[in-house]
């Protein structure tokens, strides 16, 4: 039940973390620029970034995977710790780089916790024990493969 409460913490930890850096503050700007008089619905060249920040949180995991196995951190956190600097950084591009390198490594480690809340929704139930013990009794009394031939001729072509 921990484990349950701790990782529903760390997914609404998350999500504010992402509201606040993708969501909040470009409505605030957009917000403030309509104001001004500039209108600028898609920014492509932000997604574009925030793009290639994602993509760039898997090739650093790969290089602390790979080059500093024995920190003792998922590559995980420490891309999501390379991202928040660079967000933390600015600029036009290496600060919207940082926030999908960030956005991307607190996806991957809230995926767990997600899926071992809500995955189970959709499963079919884990067989019972009587269950399991039944199919396995039923299989094994096939009897020798002569017999099982001879009743299948006898079956399905009146062969005796």
């Amino acid at each position: 039940m921990l484990k349950k409460i701790r990782a529903l913490v760390c997914f609404l930890v998350c999500l504010l973390v992402y509201l606040l850096t993708v969501v909040f503050i470009p409505l605030v700007k957009q917000i403030h620029q309509n104001e001004v008089g500039a209108v600028n619905p898609v920014d492509l060249n932000r997604l574009m970034w925030l793009g290639a920040g994602a993509g760039s949180k898997g090739i650093v995991g790969g290089i602390v995977k790979g080059f500093l196995p024995q920190v003792g951190i998922t590559p995980d956190i420490v891309a999501a710790g390379i991202g928040f600097w660079l967000a933390q950084q600015g600029g036009e591009r290496m600060g919207v780089f940082g926030e999908g390198m960030l956005i991307a490594a607190i996806g991957q480690l809230v995926r767990q916790p997600i899926e071992s809340i809500f995955g189970q929704i959709g499963k079919p139930p884990a067989p019972t024990p009587e269950a399991t013990a039944a199919a396995a009794a039923k299989t094994s009394n096939q009897g020798s493969p002569e017999e099982s031939a001879d009743a299948y001729l006898a079956a399905a072509y009146g062969i005796t």
